[in-house]
């Protein structure tokens, strides 16, 4: 199977721009596509996926 990582990395930033919940699958995903792309546009990406989870969690204590 073949993993299309602009189409990964599109996806995620619309699902962080929009009013989605971001899971930690998303994260997980992010993560990969920041390292099998070496870009600094889906590090930034996986970075702020990773700190709206952080938001979300500290907001539901």
């Amino acid at each position: 199977m073949s993993v299309n990582y602009v189409h990964e990395a599109n996806r995620l930033g619309k699902k962080l721009l929009g009013d989605e919940k971001i899971t930690v699958e998303d994260l997980e995903i992010a993560r990969i596509v920041a390292e099998k792309t070496t870009s600094i546009r889906n590090l930034v990406l996986y970075t702020k996926i990773k700190h709206s989870l952080h938001e979300e969690k500290d907001s539901a204590e």
